[in-house]
Protein backbone atom coordinates (compact mmCIF):
# COMPACT_ATOMS: atom_id res chain seq x y z
CA UNK A 1 0.00 0.00 0.00
CA UNK A 2 2.82 2.54 0.71
CA UNK A 3 4.52 1.60 -2.80
CA UNK A 4 1.65 2.46 -3.88
CA UNK A 5 0.71 5.72 -2.74
CA UNK A 6 4.57 6.67 -3.67
CA UNK A 7 3.38 5.82 -7.07
CA UNK A 8 0.25 7.68 -6.85
CA UNK A 9 1.71 10.94 -5.43
CA UNK A 10 4.95 11.03 -8.22
CA UNK A 11 2.49 9.84 -11.03
CA UNK A 12 0.74 12.80 -10.24
CA UNK A 13 3.68 15.18 -9.84
CA UNK A 14 4.77 14.32 -13.48
CA UNK A 15 0.81 14.51 -14.71
CA UNK A 16 0.28 18.08 -13.39
CA UNK A 17 4.05 19.05 -14.43
CA UNK A 18 3.14 17.87 -17.89
CA UNK A 19 -0.20 19.09 -18.92
CA UNK A 20 0.99 22.57 -17.45
CA UNK A 21 3.62 22.86 -19.57
CA UNK A 22 1.22 21.88 -22.81
CA UNK A 23 -0.86 24.37 -21.50
CA UNK A 24 1.90 27.13 -21.15
CA UNK A 25 3.88 26.36 -24.53
CA UNK A 26 5.01 30.08 -24.83
CA UNK A 27 6.25 29.53 -21.34
CA UNK A 28 7.81 25.87 -21.80
CA UNK A 29 9.54 27.12 -24.99
CA UNK A 30 10.97 30.15 -23.24
CA UNK A 31 11.99 27.86 -19.76
CA UNK A 32 13.88 25.68 -22.57
CA UNK A 33 15.60 28.46 -24.11
CA UNK A 34 16.68 30.15 -20.80
CA UNK A 35 18.35 26.88 -19.56
CA UNK A 36 20.34 26.57 -22.75
CA UNK A 37 17.88 24.53 -25.11
CA UNK A 38 19.44 25.54 -29.13
CA UNK A 39 16.89 27.35 -30.05
CA UNK A 40 16.71 25.03 -33.63
CA UNK A 41 15.56 22.35 -30.52
CA UNK A 42 13.32 24.16 -28.64
CA UNK A 43 10.56 23.39 -30.69
CA UNK A 44 10.69 19.52 -30.18
CA UNK A 45 11.79 19.82 -26.64
CA UNK A 46 8.64 21.94 -26.11
CA UNK A 47 6.41 18.82 -26.99
CA UNK A 48 9.15 16.26 -26.12
CA UNK A 49 9.61 17.28 -22.26
CA UNK A 50 5.74 17.40 -20.88
CA UNK A 51 5.06 14.26 -23.39
CA UNK A 52 7.81 12.52 -21.73
CA UNK A 53 6.29 13.35 -18.07
CA UNK A 54 3.19 12.38 -19.06
CA UNK A 55 4.40 8.60 -20.32
CA UNK A 56 6.03 8.25 -16.93
CA UNK A 57 2.62 9.15 -14.83
CA UNK A 58 0.77 6.55 -17.54
CA UNK A 59 3.92 3.80 -16.92
CA UNK A 60 3.57 4.63 -12.84
CA UNK A 61 0.17 3.58 -12.96
CA UNK A 62 0.67 -0.03 -14.03
CA UNK A 63 2.79 -2.36 -12.22
CA UNK A 64 4.30 -4.04 -15.05
CA UNK A 65 5.85 -0.58 -16.24
CA UNK A 66 6.01 1.17 -12.79
CA UNK A 67 9.80 0.32 -12.09
CA UNK A 68 10.89 1.56 -15.54
CA UNK A 69 8.71 4.52 -15.61
CA UNK A 70 10.00 5.07 -11.97
CA UNK A 71 13.99 4.89 -13.14
CA UNK A 72 13.20 7.31 -16.42
CA UNK A 73 11.61 9.91 -14.01
CA UNK A 74 14.20 9.79 -11.44
CA UNK A 75 17.19 9.94 -14.65
CA UNK A 76 14.94 13.02 -15.85
CA UNK A 77 14.57 14.61 -12.49
CA UNK A 78 18.45 14.10 -11.50
CA UNK A 79 18.89 16.08 -15.37
CA UNK A 80 16.42 18.66 -13.99
CA UNK A 81 18.69 19.01 -10.96
CA UNK A 82 21.79 19.52 -12.49
CA UNK A 83 20.65 21.94 -15.22
CA UNK A 84 19.35 24.15 -12.34
CA UNK A 85 21.99 23.40 -10.26
CA UNK A 86 24.62 24.81 -13.52
CA UNK A 87 22.14 28.16 -13.85
CA UNK A 88 22.43 28.80 -9.97
CA UNK A 89 26.32 28.84 -10.24
CA UNK A 90 26.02 31.33 -13.07
CA UNK A 91 23.87 33.26 -11.37
CA UNK A 92 21.08 33.11 -13.48
CA UNK A 93 17.75 32.76 -11.39
CA UNK A 94 15.29 32.91 -14.23
CA UNK A 95 11.53 30.82 -13.88
CA UNK A 96 11.54 27.72 -14.12
CA UNK A 97 8.36 27.09 -15.38
CA UNK A 98 8.36 23.46 -14.00
CA UNK A 99 4.37 23.44 -13.33
CA UNK A 100 3.47 25.93 -16.09
CA UNK A 101 1.72 29.11 -14.75
CA UNK A 102 0.21 26.82 -12.13
CA UNK A 103 3.43 27.45 -10.00
CA UNK A 104 6.17 28.68 -11.49
CA UNK A 105 9.29 30.46 -9.53
CA UNK A 106 12.75 32.04 -10.40
CA UNK A 107 15.30 28.99 -9.59
CA UNK A 108 16.55 29.31 -5.79
CA UNK A 109 17.46 26.13 -3.87
CA UNK A 110 14.15 25.33 -3.44
CA UNK A 111 14.31 24.40 -6.58
CA UNK A 112 16.90 21.76 -5.95
CA UNK A 113 15.64 20.62 -2.74
CA UNK A 114 12.02 19.85 -3.84
CA UNK A 115 13.54 17.73 -6.67
CA UNK A 116 15.55 15.95 -4.29
CA UNK A 117 12.77 15.40 -2.30
CA UNK A 118 10.72 13.79 -5.60
CA UNK A 119 14.09 12.06 -6.75
CA UNK A 120 13.61 9.80 -3.24
CA UNK A 121 10.22 9.02 -3.89
CA UNK A 122 11.51 7.62 -7.31
CA UNK A 123 14.22 6.08 -5.81
CA UNK A 124 12.37 4.07 -3.19
CA UNK A 125 10.20 2.42 -6.18
CA UNK A 126 13.48 1.56 -7.86
CA UNK A 127 14.86 0.00 -4.85
CA UNK A 128 11.60 -2.49 -4.78
CA UNK A 129 12.62 -3.74 -7.61
CA UNK A 130 10.92 -4.54 -10.80
CA UNK A 131 8.74 -6.85 -8.88
CA UNK A 132 7.69 -5.25 -6.05
CA UNK A 133 6.23 -2.33 -7.48
CA UNK A 134 2.67 -3.19 -5.98
CA UNK A 135 -0.92 -3.83 -7.79
CA UNK A 136 -2.31 -2.00 -11.14
CA UNK A 137 -3.49 1.49 -9.90
CA UNK A 138 -5.12 2.22 -13.08
CA UNK A 139 -7.62 -1.16 -12.16
CA UNK A 140 -7.61 0.03 -8.29
CA UNK A 141 -9.05 3.38 -9.88
CA UNK A 142 -11.40 1.33 -11.97
CA UNK A 143 -12.92 -0.40 -9.00
CA UNK A 144 -13.09 3.05 -6.54
CA UNK A 145 -14.96 4.85 -9.22
CA UNK A 146 -17.27 1.88 -10.31
CA UNK A 147 -18.11 1.35 -6.31
CA UNK A 148 -18.62 5.02 -5.75
CA UNK A 149 -19.13 6.77 -8.89
CA UNK A 150 -21.26 9.89 -7.89
CA UNK A 151 -18.57 10.60 -5.38
CA UNK A 152 -15.52 9.87 -7.92
CA UNK A 153 -16.78 11.98 -10.70
CA UNK A 154 -17.56 14.91 -8.12
CA UNK A 155 -14.00 14.98 -7.24
CA UNK A 156 -12.76 14.78 -10.30
CA UNK A 157 -14.39 18.10 -11.40
CA UNK A 158 -13.29 19.94 -7.98
CA UNK A 159 -10.04 19.29 -8.61
CA UNK A 160 -10.42 19.82 -12.49
CA UNK A 161 -12.14 23.11 -11.36
CA UNK A 162 -9.49 23.97 -9.10
CA UNK A 163 -6.47 24.04 -11.55
CA UNK A 164 -8.64 25.84 -13.81
CA UNK A 165 -9.22 28.17 -11.47
CA UNK A 166 -5.67 28.65 -10.34
CA UNK A 167 -4.34 28.89 -13.72
CA UNK A 168 -6.68 31.61 -13.98
CA UNK A 169 -5.63 33.39 -11.38
CA UNK A 170 -1.73 32.84 -12.36
CA UNK A 171 -2.08 34.33 -15.93
CA UNK A 172 -3.80 37.23 -14.48
CA UNK A 173 -0.76 38.19 -12.13
CA UNK A 174 1.46 37.19 -15.19
CA UNK A 175 -0.71 39.50 -17.33
CA UNK A 176 -0.72 42.71 -14.74
CA UNK A 177 3.19 41.85 -14.35
CA UNK A 178 3.97 41.87 -17.85
CA UNK A 179 1.51 45.39 -17.89
CA UNK A 180 3.92 46.52 -15.10
CA UNK A 181 6.81 45.38 -16.93
CA UNK A 182 5.48 47.68 -20.17
CA UNK A 183 4.63 50.91 -18.30
CA UNK A 184 8.40 50.76 -16.58
CA UNK A 185 10.31 50.31 -20.32
CA UNK A 186 8.20 53.60 -21.49
CA UNK A 187 11.05 55.40 -19.79
CA UNK A 188 13.97 55.83 -22.02
CA UNK A 189 16.61 57.47 -19.94
CA UNK A 190 17.75 61.19 -19.44
CA UNK A 191 17.65 63.70 -21.83
CA UNK A 192 20.63 63.20 -24.80
CA UNK A 193 22.91 65.40 -24.49
CA UNK A 194 22.02 66.45 -20.74
CA UNK A 195 24.67 66.30 -18.17
CA UNK A 196 25.49 62.97 -16.90
CA UNK A 197 24.59 62.17 -12.95
CA UNK A 198 28.08 61.96 -10.99
CA UNK A 199 28.03 59.03 -8.88
CA UNK A 200 30.27 57.56 -6.40
CA UNK A 201 30.84 54.11 -5.80
CA UNK A 202 32.92 51.35 -4.46
CA UNK A 203 34.22 48.90 -6.92
CA UNK A 204 34.55 45.16 -6.81
CA UNK A 205 38.40 45.73 -5.54
CA UNK A 206 36.87 47.99 -2.81
CA UNK A 207 38.37 50.89 -4.33
CA UNK A 208 36.31 54.08 -5.29
CA UNK A 209 35.21 54.88 -8.26
CA UNK A 210 33.04 57.59 -10.03
CA UNK A 211 31.71 58.63 -13.32
CA UNK A 212 34.48 61.74 -13.03
CA UNK A 213 37.35 59.31 -12.60
CA UNK A 214 35.77 57.25 -15.69
CA UNK A 215 35.71 59.72 -17.97
CA UNK A 216 39.49 61.30 -17.13
CA UNK A 217 40.75 59.30 -20.33
CA UNK A 218 38.63 61.18 -22.45
CA UNK A 219 36.74 58.24 -24.05
CA UNK A 220 33.52 57.98 -24.36
CA UNK A 221 31.92 55.74 -21.10
CA UNK A 222 29.32 53.20 -21.39
CA UNK A 223 27.70 52.37 -18.00
CA UNK A 224 25.66 48.23 -17.89
CA UNK A 225 23.41 48.44 -15.34
CA UNK A 226 23.21 44.55 -14.07
CA UNK A 227 22.21 42.35 -11.49
CA UNK A 228 23.80 39.20 -10.05
CA UNK A 229 20.70 37.46 -9.98
CA UNK A 230 19.82 38.73 -13.39
CA UNK A 231 19.99 35.43 -15.66
CA UNK A 232 20.42 37.79 -19.32
CA UNK A 233 23.12 39.94 -17.46
CA UNK A 234 25.08 36.69 -16.50
CA UNK A 235 24.84 35.64 -20.13
CA UNK A 236 25.77 38.56 -21.34
CA UNK A 237 28.95 39.42 -19.24
CA UNK A 238 31.09 36.72 -21.27
CA UNK A 239 30.69 39.36 -23.98
CA UNK A 240 31.51 42.52 -21.91
CA UNK A 241 34.56 40.65 -20.44
CA UNK A 242 35.66 40.27 -23.85
CA UNK A 243 34.48 44.17 -24.95
CA UNK A 244 36.55 45.69 -21.94
CA UNK A 245 40.12 44.44 -23.21
CA UNK A 246 39.38 44.37 -27.09
CA UNK A 247 37.98 48.05 -27.22
CA UNK A 248 39.60 49.64 -23.97
CA UNK A 249 41.39 51.84 -26.67
CA UNK A 250 37.99 53.39 -28.05
CA UNK A 251 34.85 52.95 -24.83
CA UNK A 252 35.63 52.53 -21.39
CA UNK A 253 32.81 50.18 -20.47
CA UNK A 254 31.85 50.05 -16.60
CA UNK A 255 28.94 47.62 -15.10
CA UNK A 256 27.18 49.14 -12.40
CA UNK A 257 25.73 45.82 -10.39
CA UNK A 258 23.91 45.39 -6.91
CA UNK A 259 24.65 44.04 -3.87
CA UNK A 260 27.74 42.61 -1.81
CA UNK A 261 31.53 41.36 -3.47
CA UNK A 262 30.17 37.98 -2.71
CA UNK A 263 27.00 38.38 -4.49
CA UNK A 264 29.08 39.44 -7.84
CA UNK A 265 31.74 37.42 -7.24
CA UNK A 266 30.97 34.44 -9.92
CA UNK A 267 30.22 36.66 -12.93
CA UNK A 268 32.91 39.17 -12.29
CA UNK A 269 35.75 36.02 -11.76
CA UNK A 270 34.60 33.57 -14.31
CA UNK A 271 34.31 36.80 -17.34
CA UNK A 272 37.37 38.53 -16.25
CA UNK A 273 35.13 41.80 -15.78
CA UNK A 274 36.69 45.32 -15.01
CA UNK A 275 35.43 48.35 -13.42
CA UNK A 276 32.72 46.54 -11.47
CA UNK A 277 31.08 49.17 -9.40
CA UNK A 278 28.50 48.11 -6.37
CA UNK A 279 25.61 49.93 -5.57
CA UNK A 280 23.20 48.50 -2.66
CA UNK A 281 20.14 48.89 -4.25
CA UNK A 282 19.24 50.75 -7.12
CA UNK A 283 20.51 54.40 -6.48
CA UNK A 284 22.87 55.28 -9.59
CA UNK A 285 20.26 52.88 -12.23
CA UNK A 286 17.66 55.81 -10.27
CA UNK A 287 19.52 58.43 -11.27
CA UNK A 288 20.09 57.22 -14.89
CA UNK A 289 16.10 56.19 -15.68
CA UNK A 290 17.49 52.68 -16.46
CA UNK A 291 14.71 50.49 -14.91
CA UNK A 292 15.58 47.11 -16.49
CA UNK A 293 18.80 44.56 -16.83
CA UNK A 294 20.62 44.14 -18.31
CA UNK A 295 20.13 47.91 -19.64
CA UNK A 296 22.78 49.88 -21.31
CA UNK A 297 23.77 53.73 -21.61
CA UNK A 298 26.42 55.47 -23.33
CA UNK A 299 28.05 59.10 -21.87
CA UNK A 300 30.09 61.08 -24.01
CA UNK A 301 33.64 62.14 -23.04
CA UNK A 302 32.64 65.45 -22.34
CA UNK A 303 30.00 64.38 -19.77
CA UNK A 304 26.95 64.61 -21.72
CA UNK A 305 23.78 61.85 -21.98
CA UNK A 306 24.84 60.09 -25.48
CA UNK A 307 21.94 58.02 -25.75
CA UNK A 308 18.57 56.54 -24.12
CA UNK A 309 19.17 53.39 -22.08
CA UNK A 310 18.43 50.37 -24.21
CA UNK A 311 17.71 47.21 -22.70
CA UNK A 312 18.70 43.37 -23.86
CA UNK A 313 21.68 42.12 -25.20
CA UNK A 314 21.40 42.71 -28.63
CA UNK A 315 20.17 46.57 -27.96
CA UNK A 316 23.80 47.25 -25.80
CA UNK A 317 25.34 45.47 -28.44
CA UNK A 318 24.12 47.82 -31.15
CA UNK A 319 24.51 50.73 -28.76
CA UNK A 320 28.33 49.76 -28.49
CA UNK A 321 28.08 49.33 -32.50
CA UNK A 322 27.55 52.87 -32.38
CA UNK A 323 31.48 53.92 -31.35
CA UNK A 324 32.83 50.30 -31.87
CA UNK A 325 32.00 49.90 -35.30
CA UNK A 326 33.49 46.87 -35.54
CA UNK A 327 32.31 44.77 -32.26
CA UNK A 328 29.95 41.88 -34.38
CA UNK A 329 33.38 40.84 -35.36
CA UNK A 330 35.01 40.92 -31.81
CA UNK A 331 31.72 39.95 -29.75
CA UNK A 332 32.95 36.46 -29.16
Amino acid sequence: MFVSLIRLLLGLVFAIAGVTKLIDMQGTRESLSNFGVPKSATPVFTFLLPLTELAVFVGLLFSATAWSAALAGFLLLCLFSVVIAINLQRGQTHECHCFGQLYSRPLGRGSLIRNGAFELLALFIIIQGPTGAGPNLWSAAIEIYSAQPLAMTGATIVVVAAMVFWIHLSRKKNLEAAQVRAEETKSNGLPINSKAPDFELMDFDERPGSLKRLLTERKPVMLLFANPKCGPCAAIFHEVGHWQKDFDTEITIAVISQGTVKDNFVNTARNNLRRVYLQSEREVADLYDAKLTPSAVLVLSDGRIGSSVVAGADDIRALLGTVVPTVNGHSH
